[in-house]
């Protein structure tokens, strides 16, 4: 596994094999603390040598499961070691993985009940020919300028 990061999407090879996760921009009133190496690599580490020790006594069990999921083909591929540690874990993980699993792979295919960011993109471009009278034709420069107006659009940065 790796994790990979950029703004828009990825080439669609890397884009089916992988799980999504849309980040936004952060709100004006939204406030985080920001990430420091010594602070928190001391945190991610320990928290790796407890899932590590966790795991460890499972290795076994993980690698013989063949868990039930809500997706084929290649998103099978990309979750089945995701819900595999979660029906490890027991209690609601499983059901949440799964939830999370065949709602982002919906998301991401456009299959879902908002249609996804294949249609998102589609829907913005006729609010906005609606918002500007309907008209046979926009300026390109125009299109994407109002495209980007939208900070939270997921197709922001065009």
């Amino acid at each position: 596994m790796a994790a990979l990061a950029g703004i828009g999407d990825l080439p669609d090879t890397i884009m089916d094999r992988s799980v999504v996760i849309r980040m936004r921009r952060r709100l004006d009133d939204e406030h985080v603390a920001p990430w420091r190496n010594g602070r928190d690599d001391l945190a991610v580490q320990e928290l790796r040598e407890r899932l590590a020790a966790w795991l460890g006594s499972l290795h076994a069990e993980a690698r013989a499961l063949e868990p039930k999921l809500p997706v084929e083909d290649r998103a099978a591929d990309t979750w089945e070691p995701l819900i595999s540690v979660a029906d490890l874990a027991g209690g609601g993980w499983p059901r949440m993985a799964r939830a999370a699993c065949k709602a982002m792979t919906d998301y991401e295919s456009g299959r879902d009940g908002d249609g996804g960011l294949k249609i998102a993109i589609l829907t913005d471009i006729r609010r906005i020919f609606a918002g500007e009278g309907n008209p046979p034709a926009l300026r390109t420069g125009r299109l994407l300028d109002l495209l980007n107006a939208d900070p939270e659009a997921p197709k922001a940065a065009l």
